[in-house]
């Protein structure tokens, strides 16, 4: 990889981790690699291989066409990536929250995910993941529920 191109690279690398607000370490930890691996990409002395970009895509929602290009949205749509998964519009979205989903964690979880990019872009990530891998899962438990309220 062409030295020009690894330096665009880092730099669009280090601004989005400093806006998630991370370490280097902390941010290298979430995909299971070393504090010394982002410093060197950050310093454009290496440019990221396939894995790292499949990493950074999974753990961070990290668009590669962007990382790689500059072009596009720094963060993949969470809709695109739901493909597999159900369609915004198949979704029924939830009526009031019961008492029982009115806890402090919950609250905290809410105050974090509207005030913290980082919050919400791992927060998103994770439910976008889970939902698309236990899809068949999550209908027979909202259907069980359904039942015993109906009850």
């Amino acid at each position: 990889m062409e030295k020009k191109v690894r330096k665009a690279i880092a730099e669009r690398l280090k601004t989005i981790r400093e806006e998630l607000r991370m370490s280097q370490k902390e941010f290298g930890a979430r995909m299971g690699t070393s504090n010394t691996y982002i410093s060197t990409l950050e310093s454009a002395l290496t440019g990221p291989g396939y894995y790292i970009l499949y990493k950074l895509s999974k753990y961070y929602n990290i668009s590669p066409l962007y990382l790689l290009h500059g072009k596009g949205p720094v963060f993949i749509d969470l809709e695109e990536k739901q493909e597999e998964g159900p369609k915004p519009e198949t979704v029924s979205t939830p009526g009031p929250l019961p008492p029982v989903h009115n806890e402090p964690q919950i609250r905290e979880m809410l105050a974090y995910f509207e005030r913290s990019p980082m919050v919400k872009y791992n927060i998103l990530g994770y439910f976008t993941r889970f939902v698309i891998e236990n899809k068949t899962l999550i209908e027979e438990d909202t259907r069980k529920s359904e039942t015993v309220e109906s009850a």
